[in-house]
C-alpha cells in the first residue's frame, strides 16, 4: 500500500491509516482518490436493483433481505466518503459496515432453511457479539490487519457454508450464483493484492497514461467493482436457496452481467 503522502485537499491532510495506490487529489481537490471513489458508487447502487427486485416479484420478502441491502448500500456510501476525503473518521464509516454487513449475509446463509418466523437467536447472538469485539478491537487498536483479517474471515465462512450446500445439502440453490460469487472474489482478492504489492510500478506506468485511460490500472476500483458483484451473486444465492425451501416459484434473470432472482406472486410449488 502507498503511504499516506498528505497532499493538502478540501479535507485537509489525510488522517486515514491506508491510502491506497491512487495518486491523491489529481483530477479535484473535492475528491482524494478519483477512480476508488467512482467504483464505490457500483456498491450503493447495486443493492437498489436487488430491493428493486425483490418488489417486482410482489410476494413478501423477509425483513433480512432488505436488511442485507441496506448494510451493502451503507458500505457503498462509507467506501465513497472514505476515498474521497482519506479521513479516519470516514474510514471507519466504510469498514465497519463491511463487518456488520456481512454478518447479516452469514445468518442469511445459515438460515435458508430454518422454519419460516422462526429467528435463530443463539447464531444472532455469536454474529452480534463478534462484530462487536471486531468493532472494539479494531477502533482501539487502529491496525487494518485486523479490519482485514476479520473480514475475510467472514467471507471465508459464507463461502464454506456454500460449499456445504454444493456437495452436502440436499437444498435446492444455484450452484450459477454460487460459483459466480465465488470466482468474482477471488478475482478481485487477486487485483487487491496485485495493487498494494506493486504499487510503485503500477503507479510508474500509469505516469505514462492519461486521464481517463489510467483507469486500466486502478486496480484497487477493479476491486471494488468485483466484490461488490460477488457480493450481490451471495446475496442472490442465499434469497434464491430461501425463497426455494418456502417452495416459491423462482426466476434467476440477468440485467446484462447482473444476475437477479424473483418470485412469481402466487408461485409455490409442490
Amino acid at each position: 500500500m502507498a503511504p499516506a503522502k498528505g497532499v493538502e485537499g478540501v479535507w485537509g491532510e489525510p488522517t486515514s491509516t491506508l491510502d491506497w495506490c491512487e495518486e491523491n487529489y489529481i483530477e479535484s481537490p473535492y475528491i482524494a482518490e478519483l477512480w476508488n471513489t467512482l467504483s464505490s458508487g457500483i456498491i450503493f447502487v447495486l443493492p437498489i436493483f436487488t430491493m428493486i427486485s425483490f418488489l417486482y416479484g410482489n410476494v413478501e420478502v423477509e425483513r433480512r433481505f432488505y436488511m442485507l441491502c441496506v448494510g451493502f448500500m451503507t458500505v457503498g456510501l462509507g467506501s465513497w466518503f472514505f476515498h474521497m476525503t482519506l479521513l479516519y473518521e470516514s474510514q471507519l464509516f466504510d469498514e465497519l459496515p463491511m463487518i456488520w454487513g456481512t454478518c447479516i449475509l452469514l445468518y442469511s446463509f445459515f438460515e435458508t432453511d430454518s422454519k419460516p418466523n422462526s429467528p435463530n437467536y443463539k447464531l444472532m447472538v455469536i454474529l452480534l457479539l463478534y462484530a462487536v469485539s471486531v468493532t472494539g478491537i479494531y477502533t482501539l487498536t487502529k491496525d487494518p490487519v485486523i479490519h482485514q483479517a476479520a473480514y475475510g474471515g467472514l467471507v471465508l465462512m459464507t463461502v464454506c457454508r456454500g460449499t456445504y450446500c454444493f456437495y452436502y445439502s440436499e437444498q435446492e440453490f444455484s450452484p450459477r450464483l454460487l460459483l459466480l460469487s465465488i470466482f468474482l472474489y477471488l478475482l478481485a482478492f487477486l487485483l487487491w493484492n496485485i495493487d498494494n504489492a506493486f504499487c510503485d510500478q503500477l503507479k510508474y506506468m500509469r505516469s505514462f497514461i492519461p486521464t481517463p485511460l489510467d483507469v486500466f490500472l486502478q486496480l484497487h476500483a477493479y476491486w471494488h467493482i468485483l466484490a461488490a458483484l460477488g457480493t450481490h451473486c451471495q446475496i442472490m444465492f442465499s434469497f434464491h436457496a430461501r425463497c426455494r425451501f418456502l417452495k416459491q416459484h423462482t426466476e434467476i434473470w440477468n440485467i446484462g452481467c447482473l444476475p437477479l432472482v424473483t418470485v412469481k406472486q402466487n408461485g409455490h410449488v409442490d
